[in-house]
């Protein structure tokens, strides 16, 4: 009789503890698609030179070259288009950071540019780029070591060379 028991008893301590680690997955889920959210707004930024924009998604003491209401290329989003690429480097995620490389295409130069961007957690819980121009190579080496990334968004309708 006790044996059942017990067994019942650990079947459903495991499914309870399952149940709870989940739902931590799905909030974590859930904040690490706001991070990607803001690189990519951190992208389209870029793209059209939307001070406003590079506002919400950059920390306040990175700011300071950004002048109100400008908007040097309206639309070059939908120009943009689908040509860039988004990998995320989790390993620094329980610091409330999140590291990516970004691939997009410009349209205004006809080219690719390339960044590594290091997206922070802010007091109000919003991720943030530390800098308008994203950080060294060698600060992202340092900080990834051997991780693999995981592929965000895969870039569409390849342009330019590597």
């Amino acid at each position: 009789m006790k044996k059942p028991f017990f067994s019942i008893l650990i079947l459903f301590t495991v499914m309870i503890l399952a149940a709870c680690g989940s739902q931590t997955s799905g909030e974590d889920k859930k904040e690490i698609e706001k991070a990607d959210q803001a690189v990519y707004d951190f992208i389209v930024a870029q793209v059209e030179g939307d001070h406003e924009l590079f506002k919400k998604v950059l920390m306040e003491d990175a700011q300071g070259v950004l002048i109100d209401d400008r908007h040097a290329n309206p639309d070059f989003e939908e120009k943009m288009g689908e040509r860039y690429e988004v990998k995320r480097y989790d390993s620094h995620y329980n610091e409330n950071k999140l590291y990516y490389y970004i691939k997009f295409f410009r349209p205004n130069h006809d080219e690719l540019d390339y960044m590594n961007v290091l997206m922070v957690k802010d007091d109000d819980g919003n991720w943030k780029s530390t800098d308008i121009r994203g950080i060294e190579r060698d600060e992202m080496r340092e900080a990834m070591g051997d991780e693999e990334p995981v592929t965000v968004h895969e870039m569409k309708e390849d342009v330019g060379s590597e």
